[in-house]
Parts: structure tokens; C-alpha cells; sequence
């Protein structure tokens, strides 16, 4: 194999672990949930494209797209990975603050 192979099998095996990466990573979507009276609250955040989206049943309330999702994600965890990567405990408590600074969530 001469020089020239082996820089293509290194870049095709490359290729192949980034993807596997990036699947991994698109795979991992955080979701939390809460519930207000008789209503689901719920954020999903997707680490690939750093989005986040609010939503009450099926209806889209809010979607915040990355940077301002990670500095939203970021102001009531400041410990966690910068908002970047949050674990769903991370999420669960954006969205109880969300709810508790939101207008429309109160019971009525």
C-alpha cells in the first residue's frame, strides 16, 4: 500500500468514527416535562443544532435557536456544561423557572 492508500483508508475510517459521532450526538435529544393543571408542558433540546423548543401539547409556544438557547439554558444552570449540553434535570429546571416567569401558566 503506498503512501497515497493508506492517507485514503485513514481518511475513510476518520470519516466513518466523526459520523458515528455525530449520530450519537443527534440521538441524544433532552426532554422534560411538567404539568400544570391540566395542561403537559414540555422542552425538547437538540445538541445538534443547540434548539430549543417549548411547547404546550402539540402547540409550539416558543423555539430558540442556539446562541440564545444556551445563554436561556445557561442563566438558571450555571454549573452544566454552559447550556451547551444539558442533562434533562438541567432542562426540567429551565423549564419550571420558564413556567414561573411566563405569563398564561397560573392555573386560570
Amino acid at each position: 500500500m503506498d503512501a497515497v492508500e493508506k492517507l485514503s483508508a485513514m481518511h475513510r475510517e476518520t470519516s466513518s468514527k466523526s459520523g458515528k459521532k455525530e449520530d450519537e450526538m443527534t440521538s441524544r435529544n433532552v426532554h422534560a416535562k411538567v404539568r400544570v393543571d391540566c395542561r403537559q408542558i414540555s422542552a425538547h433540546f437538540r445538541p445538534s443544532t443547540g434548539r430549543l423548543v417549548i411547547s404546550d401539547g402539540g402547540v409550539i409556544l416558543e423555539a430558540i435557536r442556539a446562541p440564545d438557547s444556551w445563554m436561556a439554558l445557561a442563566t438558571v444552570n450555571c454549573d452544566s456544561n454552559w447550556g451547551t449540553r444539558p442533562t434533562s434535570q438541567d432542562l426540567q429546571v429551565f423549564l419550571e423557572r420558564y413556567i414561573a416567569e411566563h405569563p398564561g401558566f397560573d392555573g386560570s
